[in-house]
């Protein structure tokens, strides 16, 4: 399937964009530093893990982040 985009204005005045990508999902296929007996696609942390050890570190020392 051909990769499509379609760009459409919400509102102008606060230059509002909303952007549709239409296409198939590439296979996913291990990372440059997977083992090769590793047979497992590379998957990437989810935004909200990443968002919610970010503002966890903070105030806290990075073992005890990691621990809970």
């Amino acid at each position: 399937m051909p990769h499509s985009r379609n760009a459409s204005w919400i509102a102008e005045s606060l230059a509002i964009t909303v952007v549709e990508y239409l296409s198939t999902q590439p296979l996913a296929c291990p990372h440059g530093n997977a083992k090769a007996d590793n047979a497992r696609p590379f998957v990437r942390t989810p935004a909200g893990t990443m968002e919610k050890v970010g503002d966890a570190v903070i105030n806290a020392p990075p073992k005890s982040v990691y621990d809970w």
